[in-house]
């Protein structure tokens, strides 16, 4: 997008408000991830507290 407003195929507004909204979606891509890892490790605890339990039961 930088190369393309250097070489003037595209207007410098334009081309500012394109990578801005990359930007954006980029941050917003990043949050998504956090909120799904944390969900993993969430899981993950549970999953160990369960398998806590059911080899408490076997003995």
């Amino acid at each position: 997008m930088e190369m393309e407003k250097t070489l003037g195929k595209k207007s410098e507004s334009i081309a500012k408000k394109i990578i801005a909204r990359f930007e954006e979606e980029l941050v917003t891509q990043n949050k998504e991830y956090s909120s799904v890892e944390m969900e993993l490790d969430i899981l993950n605890e549970s999953m160990i507290w369960v398998d806590w339990v059911e080899q408490a039961t076997r003995a």
